[in-house]
């Protein structure tokens, strides 16, 4: 659930402090007033200004501006080598606690206590410093979402500063006139030394002064440009005109857009040439007429630079989106043998080997999962570093998660003296919701590294509940281990991309030093920290802190028993198949798996045949790889869609593709494809793909139903799914049985409600929403219903000869499968509860 208060918080606060901005041109007033509203609503104890300033011999350094409340700080000034100011030439903003050993750098206060700090870059200005006595008062999110209303202030402090140094400027400008007023030589030798081109005009326009410098610039001497009009010598032809109705239009009204401040113009110098030019113009009153002084800057280097930081960003996205495009193509080059590898693996383990093939299969099948895992850890790098990676919202059980990776991992350890230990904190009652997925890969790569380097002792996971905010929990996970450990200079680098903390470990135990640098990004992306603490030879406990929602559904027991049914042989013989595949291992690895299965099936060996067989005859699935040379499979199955006398528009269709990243997904699914699943795949998942997308059509049957049957009759219930999504935890098929009691009832009469009314939107929705829950239970022929209600709805069919049967159809099973799944959950209750 997203928690409104806080966004209406953060909100409010981006308001308020926006709000704040702008309100004056005082620099300290500005600080005051955006500083007064920033502390107010974040609870915060200190926070300065510390802006850039120049000694006497030019020297840059930074000192306090402005503080609040005011105090007598220790430091004053620091240099551009500090500490502060190194960390954020490398970012924007970091966020620094009392037990990181710089906090004392960062510490320029007397007696401020521990806590920790949010400093933010003000750009080439300096840098705003926030405290709080809480050791971690903003989370990354706040820290970024407050530093896009703290860039404006950045903006404002700077046109502060300008302002002052304008009106600095003025002042010494308007001094200089006066004394050049008395005194022509003395105006002569100011003007010339002065290191901008000073030009002077009178209201006709014509140059009544010209410095040694403007003659650098535009060519002229001085006795050639006294006298002459301005525009005529400096103002390039097309712009003459725009110049001239300027001019007019401050003498009548006294106003002008570019007095008093910096514009860049185009000026053209004595050869003609034409080049970028930075120009300030002053208008000055000599009782009843006006003389103009222009101060003009040739900014052709400046323009110059910039278009080659320009064009080296463009290159730089360039080089991007090559590097993008590589790891498509290599992960789809890699995965395409290795799906091979790892079927025909799964396929020989089929064959009944001896016990030297079986070892020979295990090391086979280790060396392949080790390939895969350092090709899924590159893939992982490479979205978190364009920004693709997504975070889900989904409710899970902490307990159930924790289990499966004790029990994955205590038998991965079943040749070493180490056990693997869980400890769930007990006031974390619910589940919880979050990606679970991301959790499971961190848990995992901290386990596995734990597990690599311990050869005996324990490793395990301890969960803790560090606060309960609103609908919140903020877990701490610690991973420990009894393993070798790191030393203090191993641990500065483990989170490092390609990094580990000795090259012998590298040898030794091997590994790419990719895992930790992944888990610190996935940890940071979602809003949460990581720490490590080691000693050589003593183990190392990894700390993560992530922040997850309360579902308020109970959590399953984490000690619970386990009981496993043994699944039934698949058999699709009541189903036919289309492969397109081009590539022949593949074909003949599919091949094998659906002969296996009693599955007949096609083989098109090209986009193009699979095109023409689709046309031929209807199948009940089509497996269609991605990457194919001339028509590719996206390009297929869109041709297949749009052509509604293809007896296959509308027959589900699964990407089967090496390719493994999120653009090649998300173009899968546009061009029409149901579903994406990506090689290597397990046989189990290829299983499931088929069962879902194949399921519904084969359950199908007329709108009406006979009126005395008795229920179970009537309504099909299989657990199945729910045995198998749970590793067969009964605490997770009861909790899903309940849940599936709890909210069915009530979205049927939402249901109904919305039919009567014909707010089809809604039924829609409602509809869409729902065919999970039966899904979860095995009710196939009503997920259907559920299905085909959104597709009429979306598609613009209402037609209701059509769906108020399949309405009322849906509410109707729905009633008659409440008791048969309430006395499931009984007799499981009771079954449970006897072990």
């Amino acid at each position: 659930m997203v928690d409104n208060n806080k966004i209406i918080q953060d909100i409010s606060l981006l308001y308020e402090l926006s709000l704040a901005v702008g309100k004056s041109i005082d620099f300290k007033e500005n600080c005051a007033n955006f500083l007064k509203v920033l502390m107010a609503r974040k609870s915060l104890s200190y926070a300065a200004v510390w802006i850039f300033e120049e000694n006497s011999s030019k020297q840059q350094h930074l000192s306090l501006a402005y503080a609040m409340p005011a105090h007598n700080a220790k430091e004053k000034r620091m240099g551009t080598d500090h500490f502060i100011w190194q960390q954020l030439l490398k970012k924007n903003l970091f966020i620094i606690r009392a037990d990181d050993p710089h906090f004392e750098a960062c510490q320029q206060e007397q007696s401020i206590g521990s806590g920790s700090y949010v400093i933010y870059r003000l750009g080439d200005l300096g840098f705003l410093k926030l405290y709080s006595h809480k050791d971690q008062h903003f989370s990354p999110k706040e820290a970024n979402q407050i530093y896009n209303v703290i860039k404006k202030f950045r903006l404002l402090l700077g046109g502060c500063l300008a302002h002052e140094q304008l009106k600095q400027e003025m002042a010494e400008r308007s001094k200089i006139q006066q004394e050049l007023n008395a005194s022509e030589t003395k105006l002569r030798k100011i003007i010339d030394a002065s290191l901008d081109g000073v030009i002077t005009i009178d209201e006709a326009g014509i140059v009544t002064e010209w410095n040694d410098q403007a003659s650098k610039i535009f060519g002229y001497e001085r006795e050639e440009a006294i006298g002459q009009d301005m525009s005529q010598l400096i103002v390039p032809t097309q712009f003459r005109e725009s110049h001239r109705r300027g001019m007019e239009h401050f003498l009548k009204t006294g106003e002008g857009p570019v007095l008093n401040t910096r514009i860049e113009i185009v000026g053209c110098d004595k050869s003609g040439r034409e080049f970028p030019i930075e120009l300030s113009i002053s208008p000055i009153r000599l009782g009843e007429r006006h003389i103009f002084s222009g101060f003009i800057r040739d900014i052709t280097e400046r323009k110059k630079a910039e278009e080659e930081l320009i064009a080296a960003k463009q290159a730089a996205e360039q080089a991007h989106l090559a590097e993008q495009q590589f790891l498509a193509n290599m992960s789809h080059e890699i995965r395409t043998p290795m799906n091979a590898v790892i079927g025909m693996t799964h396929l020989m383990y089929e064959t009944q080997p001896t016990e030297s093939q079986r070892e020979y299969l295990d090391s086979l099948r280790f060396s392949a999962d080790s390939l895969m895992g350092i090709i899924n850890n590159i893939l992982d790098l490479s979205k978190i570093e364009a920004g693709e990676l997504a975070f889900e919202k989904q409710t899970f059980d902490l307990s159930a998660l924790l289990l499966a990776l004790q029990q994955t991992f205590q038998f991965k350890l079943r040749d070493k003296a180490v056990s693997v230990t869980v400890d769930i904190d007990p006031q974390i009652e619910n589940q919880l919701i979050g990606d679970s997925i991301r959790l499971n890969q961190i848990l995992t790569n901290l386990l596995s590294n734990a597990s690599k380097f311990t050869q005996k002792g324990t490793v395990g996971v301890r969960v803790k509940l560090l606060a309960q905010p609103a609908d919140q929990y903020i877990l701490e996970f610690e991973v420990h281990d009894t393993g070798i450990g790191i030393d203090q200079e191993g641990t500065a680098l483990i989170f490092q991309s390609f990094k580990q903390a000795d090259l012998g470990i590298t040898r030794k135990y091997g590994g790419t030093g990719l895992g930790l640098a992944i888990v610190k990004q996935l940890v940071e992306l979602q809003g949460g920290s990581i720490k490590v603490e080691s000693r050589k030879g003593k183990g190392s406990i990894f700390t993560v802190v992530l922040p997850y929602q309360n579902s308020a559904i109970p959590q399953a027991d984490a000690n619970s028993d386990v009981t496993s049914e043994q699944d039934s042989l698949t058999n699709f013989d009541y189903l036919h198949l289309l492969v397109v595949e081009d590539n022949p291992m593949n074909q003949k690895l599919i091949g094998k798996i659906l002969d296996l299965w009693h599955c007949p099936y096609d083989i098109a060996n090209s986009g193009e045949e699979g095109l023409r067989r689709s046309r031929q005859k209807a199948y009940d699935l089509i497996l269609m790889d991605i990457h194919m040379p001339e028509m590719d499979g996206c390009e297929t199955t869109l041709l297949i869609r749009q052509d509604s006398d293809n007896p296959n528009a509308d027959s589900p269709i699964i990407a089967l593709t090496a390719a493994a990243l999120l653009d090649e997904k998300n173009r899968a699914l546009e061009a029409g494809m149901n579903d994406f699943l990506t090689k290597p795949f397990a046989l189990e998942k290829l299983q499931k793909k088929i069962r879902h997308w194949t399921n519904s059509e084969k359950t199908k049957t007329t709108l009406q139903r006979p009126a005395m049957v008795d229920a179970k009759e009537m309504i099909k219930i299989d657990l199945n799914y729910l045995r198998q999504l749970g590793k067969d935890d009964e605490q997770f098929v009861q909790d899903m049985i309940q849940i599936f009691l709890t909210e069915i009832p009530l979205a049927m009469d939402r249901m109904k409600e919305a039919h009567q009314a014909e707010e089809w939107e809604e039924v829609a929705s409602i509809a869409h929403r729902i065919k999970t829950n039966y899904m979860m239970v095995g009710m196939r022929e009503q997920q259907d219903m559920a299905l085909q209600i959104e597709k009429h709805i979306r598609k613009d069919r209402l037609n209701p000869d059509v769906l108020d049967p399949l309405v009322y159809r849906l509410r109707n099973d729905s009633k008659l499968a409440y008791p048969l799944l309430k006395t499931q959950l009984d007799l499981r209750s009771q079954s449970h509860s006897k072990r």
